[in-house]
């Protein structure tokens, strides 16, 4: 296995710009889902659509 050391400055540079772009895409996906389930909830809340196992909400 390959240490730290082993690697060129490139090599360090290519894997971290590798590291953060996977981190960044990991984190628009994360935040697009949380996205699609908070409008979903209020929905939920706001009686608009219905979610099996949760009690039904009533419209105002």
């Amino acid at each position: 296995m390959r240490q730290v050391s082993d690697y060129t400055d490139a090599e360090l540079i290519k894997i971290g710009k590798k590291t953060v772009e996977s981190n960044i895409k990991s984190a628009e996906t994360t935040k697009a889902k949380t996205d699609i389930f908070n409008k979903l909830y209020a929905a939920y809340q706001a009686g608009d659509i219905e979610v099996p196992g949760l009690p039904k909400v009533k419209k105002d």
